[in-house]
């Protein structure tokens, strides 16, 4: 039923260097000497920014080779990773709204590839089960991701792939320092209260 064609995508590199492109000149023309760093120079903006990117292109790969959106692969794999979990355990996993993962279920269900049962202990919640077609489905995405994800990190060599890597899981572990969350706070009452005088 499927079958993987792709083994890299020039579109995918020729997107990503004109939005690099574009990221560059706007640091650049938002760069002035001796002044603090814009939001562009965030970590957090700029690790969204390569999401972005990636989403994008693979969206639209995903949608092509497997009539299907990134979204929903999301939740398809998530539910055909442990099947007969609850929708509010998907949700968890999914990092999507309740609402959205509700209607990408929906879709899924429609389209065969997933099942709704009510839970045997409660019947407020559903369990979701994942067909055989669903299951083909999955196997096929999974084997074009892990060529897209090749394709992106050819972007760097062998030892950079392990700095990545390890820098990455450290980011991940991330949590701010008590000291800055009472920064933040003190500086949020603070703004309050300036606006509350201007108010007057």
């Amino acid at each position: 039923m499927y079958k993987v064609h792709i083994l890299r995508n020039p579109h995918f590199h020729t997107a990503a260097r004109a939005r690099v492109k574009c990221l560059d000149s706007e640091r650049a023309a938002a760069a002035t000497p001796g002044e603090r760093a814009t939001y562009r120079d965030y970590v957090s903006y700029r690790l969204e920014w390569v999401s972005e990117l990636v989403r994008a292109e693979a969206d639209k790969i995903y949608r092509n080779k497997c009539g299907l959106d990134i979204r929903q692969l999301r939740v398809l794999r998530i539910a055909a990773e442990q099947p007969g979990r609850t929708v509010s355990e998907i949700v968890e996993k999914a990092m999507f709204d309740r609402t959205l993962v509700s209607r990408l279920i929906s879709q899924l269900v429609a389209k065969r590839l997933l099942l709704r049962r009510i839970c045997d202990d409660d019947a407020r919640q559903f369990r979701i089960e994942v067909t055989k077609e669903g299951r083909a489905a999955v196997a096929f995405a999974d084997a074009l991701g892990d060529q897209l994800n090749e394709d992106l990190l050819s972007s760097l060599n062998a030892a950079e792939r392990r700095i990545f890597d390890r820098c990455l899981e450290k980011l991940m572990r991330w949590r701010p320092r008590e000291g800055s969350r009472e920064s933040g706070c003190a500086d949020e009452r603070k703004s309050r209260a300036v606006r509350k005088r201007a108010a007057k």
